[in-house]
């Protein structure tokens, strides 16, 4: 939970602030490559941080959010962009246990299972013998 906190405040004040910077340089120029290049690239960088915080839920409702404001989409639309986020979040991890305990697991497997669960939190590196 601190690191989403971490990552909104961190978002608001130096986030909005960068990109308003960036898409006011690309504006200055009459065609618009640039800006549409730069709202791609900030559009693609705040993906990868919600998928690394796994916030892909969150940040699809955004960019639906957005698309409504702008008139992209309807609000049809954007209902069952929201709704599709919630319900595949919600049915992936039941599904996906469901989905791996029919697979027989390989000795490594069952070994890298035990070494997840008795992990403390450190980095431990293997010499090899």
């Amino acid at each position: 939970m601190a690191y989403l906190i971490a990552f909104v405040l961190l978002a608001d004040s130096v986030g909005r602030v960068g990109v308003k910077k960036v898409l006011t340089m690309t504006t200055r120029g009459d065609e618009p490559g640039p800006t549409v290049a730069a709202a791609a690239v900030i559009i693609l960088a705040g993906a990868v941080t919600a998928a690394a915080l796994g916030m892909e839920p969150i940040f699809g409702a955004f960019i639906a959010g957005t698309g409504l404001r702008l008139g992209v989409i309807n609000t049809t639309t954007y209902t069952i962009v929201v709704l599709v986020a919630l319900v595949t979040s919600t049915m992936a991890p039941p599904v996906l246990r469901h989905a791996m305990s029919r697979i027989t697991q390989t000795d490594e497997e069952l070994v890298r299972k035990i070494d997840h669960d008795t992990w403390d939190g450190d980095e431990r590196v293997q010499r090899a013998a």
